[in-house]
């Protein structure tokens, strides 16, 4: 028995040899992941003690580097300062969903060779897309006075690198009921100044 953190309790375990994990027998955590290369051989060094032939290479699991770290810190803030710029409404589930949307982005290596900012408004709208905010992408590029044919670009490529383009979310047209809040309450303040 181990205790399982995810089922917070003692639960049974599962090794797996061939594959090198140890994992939880309720619900499937991995404990430990050692993968070998081409399988644990032991051999006798100059002294005459047996030592580990091989290497491990670290599982997907054993965590981050310090690099990787800083540069999904730097995109996080980069979302945050959009949303309050913005005033973007969700607040914390917004930014979380964008987040999510900027790590998928560095897995795939789409954020070399490119602004964070650009990557991280993106991402931010492909969040507003999903969450219907009324958000169009000439806002965000407004903001970061950027031309919006630059964000659009950045914003096609990074649907087709995590294979969103024949998703609802980037297929289905903007409803533009979403703006009539906004615009008409920007009107009546615009009015407002005027009188």
């Amino acid at each position: 028995m181990v205790f399982c953190a995810h089922c917070q309790d003692d639960c049974p375990y599962i090794q797996d040899p061939d594959n090198g994990i140890t994992c939880c027998g309720m619900c499937g955590k991995v404990f430990d992941e050692h993968i070998f290369e081409v399988g644990p051989t032991f051999v006798k060094n100059s002294s005459g003690q047996s030592e580990i032939a091989g290497k491990i290479i670290e599982g997907v699991g054993s965590g981050c580097s310090i690099s990787r770290e800083r540069t999904e810190a730097k995109g996080r803030d980069e979302i945050w300062q959009i949303v309050h710029g913005l005033h973007v409404s969700g607040g914390d589930d917004i930014i979380c969903t964008a987040h999510n949307f900027y790590k998928l982005a560095l897995d795939n290596d789409f954020t070399k060779g490119r602004r964070t900012s650009h990557v991280a408004a993106a991402c931010l709208y492909i969040a507003c897309r999903r969450g219907e905010k009324p958000y169009l992408l000439i806002d965000f590029s407004d903001h970061l006075q950027i031309s919006v044919y630059v964000l659009g670009g950045v914003f096609l490529q990074l649907c087709q690198v995590l294979l969103l383009g024949e998703h609802p979310i980037v297929q289905k047209l903007v409803d533009p009921s979403l703006f009539i809040h906004r615009f008409t309450e920007r009107k009546l303040t615009y009015m407002c100044i005027l009188i």
